[in-house]
């Protein structure tokens, strides 16, 4: 079961401090840490306070739904609010409602050590308040359930794949109506555009869907010359579909087409 941690507190009660202490094993955990993707982009956090957050939260969504994807923890530093947090506690019920455990860490301190540490943190110039990134932690996570439990609805009609890696063309069905859409092994988010253009993010780029499967296959073929790379799954509902269109393509294209593979995949 995939898991999430979230480390809480108030401002000043060492979150920062026991994340570096207790997550630091890369093959078990993902620390999602908007902070440090910003330096790691930029070499500053400007970022997180212009037009370039677009590209952080990118970063985080993929990096952090990739994580999950590879069955590590997401660990989470979210500071907590003077009020009670209904959107976070949302949070942790929709991730526990699509599959993934939870774990809150509540760290408490003396509020006078809590102001005089965040004083000294204020002197840091590597150190960037969690608190201003409340809202921006939601949302990308908030994203990040939202695609992982669309992930878990996927059947891949086909995957092709060669020396750069594989694309996968994926059918998912939600509510009776069926869509499809294709991708590689390196866009970990799904993400969909809005039903309104004036909806839309700039700088955020969104799949291609389709809501019939010809003309997804159609703009599956225009997009990857999948009869180049090598067959690596193709669904049985689909392999007579799959069948025609290799022997229309080898008919008319006699260069780079794997036939030995997909005749084999085919027959």
């Amino acid at each position: 079961m995939d898991k999430i941690i979230f480390v809480t507190g108030a401002p000043g009660t060492g979150k920062s401090t026991f994340i570096a202490k207790n997550y630091q094993d890369k093959k078990t955990y993902y620390v999602f840490d908007l902070a440090k993707i910003s330096l790691k982009l930029f070499g500053d956090f400007g970022a997180l306070e212009d037009d370039r957050i677009i590209d952080v939260y990118n970063k985080a969504s993929g990096s952090g739904m990739g994580a999950l994807m590879d069955h590590k923890v997401l660990v989470v530093e979210y500071c907590l609010g003077t009020n009670f947090d209904d959107d976070f506690m949302s949070l942790i019920k929709e991730a526990k409602f699509i599959g993934i455990k939870t774990e809150v860490i509540q760290l408490t301190v003396d509020a006078n050590e809590a102001w005089a540490r965040t004083e000294i943190a204020a002197q840091d110039k590597g150190y960037y308040p969690s608190y201003k990134l409340r809202e921006d932690n939601l949302e990308i996570l908030t994203e990040i359930l939202d695609s992982y439990a669309l992930s878990q609805t996927l059947e891949v009609i086909c995957e092709v794949g060669g020396e750069g890696g594989s694309v996968k063309f994926y059918r998912v069905k939600n509510n009776g109506k069926e869509r499809f859409f294709f991708l590689t092994d390196e866009s970990a988010l799904f993400e969909f555009a809005p039903e309104f253009a004036c909806d839309k993010i700039p700088g955020v780029d969104y799949l291609d869907e389709y809501d019939g499967f010809e003309e997804a296959m159609a703009g599956f073929m225009e997009k990857y010359p999948i009869f180049e790379l090598y067959p690596l799954a193709v669904h049985k509902e689909y392999g007579e579909v799959f069948k025609e269109a290799y022997l229309k393509h080898s008919k008319i294209n006699d260069r780079g087409c794997n036939a030995a593979y997909w005749e084999r995949f085919l027959n």
